[in-house]
């Protein structure tokens, strides 16, 4: 790269947070609606300024209809939690957060 530092990716579609879980022994699972574009498991978003790979992507029922789950390729429970700190705080600032979508 010879001393530049920034990510070199293709957007491929955006995300509008409206929700966010953990389901236990799986991970942590964004929902919400693709605005835009397409998405696959091995995508990587970009949430909180943290780009993060798709682990699998599947519907989450809600009273309000049906949204699209992604569940996040987080390591570690230090890493859940520190992500889920950051979409509390986004959440409280803005209704729905949009997130773009790398290739």
């Amino acid at each position: 790269m010879h001393g530049d530092n920034r990510v070199n990716n293709i957007k491929c579609g955006s995300f509008l947070l409206q929700d966010y879980f953990r389901i236990t022994g799986r991970g942590l699972v964004v929902a919400g609606e693709l605005v835009d574009g397409t998405i696959s498991p091995g995508n990587l978003i970009c949430i909180c300024h943290l780009i993060i790979k798709v682990k699998s992507v599947e519907f989450v029922r809600r009273s309000g209809g049906e949204l699209i789950g992604l569940m996040l390729d987080i390591a570690d429970d230090k890493g859940i939690e520190i992500l889920v700190d950051k979409l509390k705080d986004e959440l409280a600032h803005e209704k729905h957060p949009a997130y773009l979508i790398l290739a």
